[in-house]
């Protein structure tokens, strides 16, 4: 379900904002001074969706509201009539009866009625923080270490109860058993990512060393995004390739009695040569992507032709279905790499281009793999901090998000030079092809709007061009 419009008033007692996404070109631009609440509308917005309601909490606003293409509307308001019970510390007790109430209510109005909306105040009982608790204390490998202090014992790294929750998605999960029905059902449909502007740290900090009692065995949790990002795919290529073997075998299985099944007659395909032969470029294609060798994958077929030319002691018959099902099986279990080949191409395609004296490839085992120009091994972690930010933004767009979905960018242009600032959005639209998501982009940068300012939506100056304040 698609997101049609946002809107805040008096946000930080000051500022209405009120911005219409661009439905057509699914990118919207929102571009202001600082201060005037980009980040924070983006973090409203993530935080409804994905129960991270401490937002509503932390910033002073009169009302906040999501419409969606349905015609439905969520509207977010302060409401401080049972103030004194609110809970700052999620493990603590310590409050006044049972119920701890944000400080907000969450209203639902039904689709084409602006009347009577589903009224919801969350809270936070001392039953839900126990829940929560028993959820971090069953999290394998987890040990609590101090008052708000947790060991993952298996890599090494410490976590406070607040960063463990929102690190393990528990308040999202524990939600589902205390939301109403309509908004469980809203969360479920509508989907948010927020990629915020500090994203080159991984997002679970590594400690600067591994305590005695920690698995030595296991893989220290990586420090940078890139190399968490470059271990990630190597799962993903896994994955795929274990599907591929999967589908291999299912099909292979059953090809003599398919054959067999077709009785000998069917046309000969004018096209197998060329099926044969686009079928030998996507081998090649997805091995220059990592996802298959070609000693175990991938036999040579370019060799193979009509039987005719091949064998003339084949039934001509026999051999038309042998060869047409040769072909078809092969394509069905080059399907399995249809999902990621496309987004590896089009990542390893604009990195490459945006790099300057270095190249990156994928290896199924080793993950990104980054050479200088001649060929000497370069550390995925010591590309420059543009460069880091290029591979982990286009990654997540690619990798993370699911179809239809909001994606809110802070600050693209992070260390990024002018010419790729001005190239952002066009690798936006293609990997957008190929997602199908809609983008909202914060962003101080003229350099990022470049030829896209019907795109724009000016925070500052909403009926206007740039004043001099903003340019």
């Amino acid at each position: 379900m698609r997101i049609t419009r946002v809107s805040v008033k008096k946000l930080f007692g000051i500022f209405d904002h009120d911005i219409s996404l661009k439905m057509e070109s699914r990118i919207t631009i929102i571009h202001a001074p600082n201060g005037f609440g980009k980040t924070v509308l983006m973090r409203m917005i993530d935080g409804l969706f994905t129960s991270k309601y401490k937002i509503f909490s932390d910033v002073p606003f009169e009302q906040f509201s999501v419409f969606l293409e349905s015609g439905e509307r969520i509207c977010v308001s302060p409401d401080s009539s049972d103030a004194k019970t609110q809970v700052t510390d999620l493990e603590s007790d310590e409050d006044e009866g049972d119920q701890a109430v944000f400080n907000f209510k969450i209203l639902y109005y039904k689709k084409q009625s602006c009347e009577d909306p589903e009224n919801y105040r969350p809270r936070f009982s001392r039953a839900q923080r126990v829940r929560l608790r028993r959820m971090v204390e069953s999290i394998p490998d987890l040990e609590r270490v101090g008052r708000d202090r947790w060991l993952n014992m298996k890599t090494g790294t410490y976590l406070t109860f607040e960063s463990a929750i929102e690190s393990f998605d528990l308040q999202a999960r524990l939600s589902k058993e205390f939301d109403p029905d309509w908004l469980i059902r809203m969360k479920e449909n509508v989907h948010t990512r927020f990629v915020q502007a500090e994203r080159l740290r991984s997002r679970r900090p590594s400690e600067p060393f591994r305590p005695y009692y920690a698995d030595r065995n296991a893989p220290i949790s990586p420090e940078y995004t890139v190399e968490e990002f470059s271990n990630e795919i190597v799962k993903k290529i896994g994955e795929t390739t274990d599907e591929y073997a999967e589908r291999s075998q299912a099909i292979d299985r059953s090809f003599p009695s398919r054959v067999i099944g077709e009785g000998g007659i069917r046309e000969f395909d004018k096209d197998l040569d060329d099926r044969l032969n686009n079928l030998e470029k996507e081998r090649k294609r997805l091995m220059s992507l990592g996802l298959l060798e070609k000693e175990e994958d991938a036999p040579d077929i370019s060799g193979l032709r009509s039987p005719h030319e091949n064998d003339k002691n084949i039934e001509r018959d026999l051999a038309r279905v042998f060869f047409s099902t040769y072909v078809q099986d092969i394509e069905d279990k080059l399907l399995a790499f249809d999902n990621i080949s496309e987004k590896l191409r089009i990542l390893t395609r604009i990195l490459n281009k945006r790099f300057q004296y270095k190249t990156m490839t994928v290896d199924k085992k080793e993950g990104f793999v980054i050479e200088a120009g001649d060929k000497s091994p370069i550390k995925i972690s010591s590309l420059s901090s543009g460069e880091q930010h290029e591979l982990v933004l286009l990654y997540q767009l690619l990798f993370h998000v699911k179809r239809d979905s909001l994606i809110l960018i802070d600050e693209p242009e992070l260390s990024l030079h002018v010419v790729w600032q001005r190239r952002f959005l066009e690798d936006l639209e293609e990997i957008i092809k190929v997602g199908g998501f809609d983008v909202l982009v914060a962003t101080h940068s003229p350099q990022i709007i470049h030829d896209k300012w019907d795109w724009m939506v000016d925070m500052h100056n909403p009926d206007g061009e740039l004043d001099d304040e903003t340019e």
